[in-house]
């Protein structure tokens, strides 16, 4: 085989090869783009938490509100006041969990 059929060969087993990560390459790339969205939704979440602790009604109507669930959410949730053992009071948000304790 000429010096050139040898190059040209060469070359194409590198195309091949290069060419076979391009379906990894593409899982890859859109892992890091999922990453990078879950990012930005989270610092887009973290830039809007000042003008939601300023637009936080702590009750409406009769009900205390979640924080939780209004701060990280921009959503309205209840707390549910709960049992305690002791003389504190405890309020429970059924939407997300957050507990808060009020001790006297």
């Amino acid at each position: 085989m000429s010096i050139e059929g040898v190059i040209r060969e060469e070359a194409s087993e590198i195309a091949t090869r290069v060419q076979q990560s391009a379906s990894r390459l593409e899982k890859e790339y859109a892992e890091l783009q999922a990453k990078a969205d879950e990012i930005k939704a989270q610092r887009d979440k973290a830039r809007a938490a000042p003008d939601r602790l300023l637009n936080f009604q702590v009750k409406i109507g009769g009900d205390y509100s979640c924080p939780s669930c209004w701060i990280e959410r921009n959503a309205r949730s209840v707390l549910t006041p709960r049992p305690s053992p002791n003389r504190d009071d405890i309020f429970e948000c059924a939407a997300c969990g957050h507990k808060i304790t009020i001790t006297y």
